[in-house]
């Protein structure tokens, strides 16, 4: 049976019907991809299709009975005459040639001449069939550069077939790491380098390219050498549609960032380390110095009270003085320490600002009255009660004060408190003194920035930073600025704090202030034979009545024996420390024991040892060395059942 005919089958048209010949050969002409024209051997031409049009940029009206020439660059004309002479020998002429478009450009074409003749064969023109190479030549110069790069590249890139997943093309940089050559790649899938694949999983990690949900794809794995050895990458994969698809990978090897990171982590633990040994250094030296300290100041305080002449008082002063400024360097390294460690917390209580600006100012007026400057104070509208940590914004205000003291040119310093609204408060204190450059103001607060040198102006340099850092913990600012005052120069320090009010109902003021009708019976718990003779005389000259115990053991016995209305203990004894004998105390059969306060008497103030304490289940912290006033205040508050717990860092 013969086949049917298909209505488009040249071999089954009728060759003798000149008509369907001609529509048949129209139809090829105008639909060609190809630039076809023909011309006579003169080189006019008369026939010209579609993709003529496209590729040189003339339409068939512009074109028509042109010469062949304009699409000739002059310097091939005479290339053309040679090849309509061979095509009038009846020849056919084929070849990349050069022809140029409309605009001048060059084009680079594979161009093929042949006779055109007539019936009775004499050759009579010629037809040019032109196809354009230049998308060829550009995806062969893009193929060129890539395989360049792909040859002299030190990363690692891969191309892998999308059907076979077979390597194509790797990188130079690849195959130096993996210790494969070429040859052997080629032969090789990403799957005999990736350990962690098997074909289930990589195609199910290919799909989101494959189905084009994805453009790109990031993941890490391990890559395995020719010696077995792995190493960790991560990979940067895509999927190039052409006429032959291939996935690109990029490929980043990340032993050096993963080394990176694993040393940063010990350099973070080193740290943290150092930190650590840094805060048990400063914690032993505070507890070394801090108790001989207790007993330098503690004794030359009980000295004053007895009679004295004018120069042992005054001598008696001088050590005061002196081992109050030994504190004073003390508890600043340690602030800063806890600072610079992030450890420092605050303790918010409910407190009166005005009294607190009025306390600091009393007690920084003897020392402004030693270089002859009085302290003004005006204090603006503020709330009775408001939220904040008293024993840090005192500091903040003191070391604001003791610096305005330093530098004071005049005789008088000011202070000015208020209500910047109803939950925040300012303080500004001025005094005359030469205006700070921009340089310096922006400095100022830095870490161990001293204004001036030489031994008038001595100090640890960490005042204002400290005050800077608690400022900023609490929430609010602090700067300095020039101004004058009386007439003269002057520079004007001010800080804003965060100060919501505490409502009155529930929060209404003790009698703690009051001294007990009757004395209380304290224990003092203390190994440190001078630290007991300070605690016990500082409890006798408050009109207490003190009873000693060398450590927690005889402590508990003494408790077990007689009656106490409060125990004094120190953190560090031999036997039994302080922290374990609360816990016994606080896990006693007898009620009346089982709650008795405890105040800690420690030589150490990191905020740690604080905790510890209060987690043992003591009442209130005490510092050493001890003040009386501290002392004084404390046993107030515990016998006027507060329900705050004082925490007091001495000096």
């Amino acid at each position: 049976m013969e086949p049917a005919e298909h209505p488009f089958d040249l071999w089954s048209l009728d060759q003798t019907d000149p008509l369907v010949l001609q529509r048949t050969l129209a139809a090829i002409i105008q639909s060609s991809e190809d630039a076809i024209l023909a011309k006579d051997l003169q080189g006019k031409i008369y026939g010209w299709n579609p993709a003529a049009e496209r590729i040189f940029g003339y339409s068939t009206q512009e074109i028509k009975g042109q010469s062949i020439y304009s699409l000739i660059p002059d310097s091939l004309k005479q290339e053309e005459d040679e090849n309509l002479r061979r095509v009038s020998l009846g020849q056919t002429v084929s070849g990349e040639m050069l022809r140029m478009h409309k605009s001048g450009r060059l084009l680079r074409l594979h161009v093929t001449i042949a006779p055109i003749r007539s019936e009775s064969g004499r050759v009579m023109g010629a037809s040019v069939v032109a196809r354009d190479l230049t998308r060829f030549y550009r995806e062969q110069h893009l193929q060129d550069r890539l395989s360049l790069l792909m040859q002299s590249s030190f990363d690692e890139i891969y191309m892998f077939d999308a059907e076979s997943l077979t390597f194509v093309e790797v990188s130079m940089g690849a195959r130096q790491n993996l210790g494969y050559s070429m040859q052997e790649l080629r032969s090789m899938t990403p799957l005999d380098l990736k350990p962690a694949f098997d074909m289930a999983a990589f195609e199910t990690m290919l799909a989101p390219l494959r189905d084009g949900t994805k453009d790109l794809i990031v993941f890490e794995t391990f890559h395995r050498r020719k010696d077995n050895t792995d190493y960790p990458v991560e990979v940067r994969l895509q999927l190039l549609r052409e006429d032959s698809p291939v996935f690109l990978a990029i490929i980043l090897d990340r032993t050096e960032l993963q080394k990176y990171q694993q040393d940063l982590i010990e350099a973070q633990h080193k740290a943290a380390e150092a930190s650590a040994a840094k805060s048990r250094f400063l914690a032993n030296i505070s507890h070394e110095i801090r108790t001989p300290l207790n007993g330098v100041i503690g004794m030359a305080t009980l000295l004053e009270s007895e009679a004295l002449s004018e120069n042992a008082r005054h001598y008696v002063g001088v050590i005061q003085q002196s081992g109050k400024h030994v504190l004073g360097l003390l508890n600043t390294i340690l602030d800063f320490s806890r600072m610079e460690a992030g450890y420092l917390k605050l303790h918010e209580i409910a407190l009166d600002p005005s009294l607190l600006f009025r306390n600091a100012v009393d007690v920084m007026s003897f020392k402004a009255s030693e270089k002859s400057i009085r302290i003004e104070h005006q204090m603006a509208s503020m709330p009775a009660r408001i939220l904040g940590d008293s024993g840090r914004i005192t500091q903040i205000v003191m070391n604001l004060l003791d610096n305005a003291i330093k530098f004071a040119t005049g005789s008088i310093i000011e202070l000015r408190a208020g209500s910047l609204d109803d939950s925040h408060i300012y303080c500004e204190i001025r005094n005359n003194g030469e205006h700070m450059s921009d340089a310096k103001r922006s400095s100022v607060f830095s870490a161990f920035y001293q204004g001036q040198s030489g031994a008038e102006f001595r100090g640890s340099g960490l005042g204002l930073s400290i005050c800077k850092e608690l400022v900023h913990l609490m929430g609010g600012a602090i700067g300095v600025r020039n101004e004058s005052m009386k007439g003269a120069p002057a520079v004007c320090f001010w800080f804003r704090l965060p100060a919501p009010p505490v409502l009155d109902e529930g929060m209404k003021r003790s009698d703690a202030h009051r001294n007990p009708s009757e004395g209380m019976r304290v224990l003092v718990v203390e190994d440190d034979k001078v630290s007991q003779l300070v605690a016990t005389r500082f409890l006798e000259e408050l009109g207490h009545l003190p009873a000693v115990a060398e450590n927690g053991e005889v402590a508990l016995e003494m408790l077990d024996r007689h009656e106490f209305d409060v125990v004094l203990m120190d953190n560090m004894m031999p036997v039994l420390d302080g922290l374990d004998t609360t816990r016994f105390i606080r896990s006693h059969s007898n009620a009346e024991i089982r709650s008795l306060p405890v105040i800690a008497l420690s030589a150490g103030i990191l905020e740690e040892e604080r905790q510890r304490c209060l987690d043992a289940g003591m009442n209130a912290f005490l510092s050493k060395p001890l003040m009386i006033e501290d002392l004084k205040n404390t046993l107030e508050k515990l016998h006027g059942a507060l329900p705050e717990i004082n925490t007091t860092e001495t000096g």
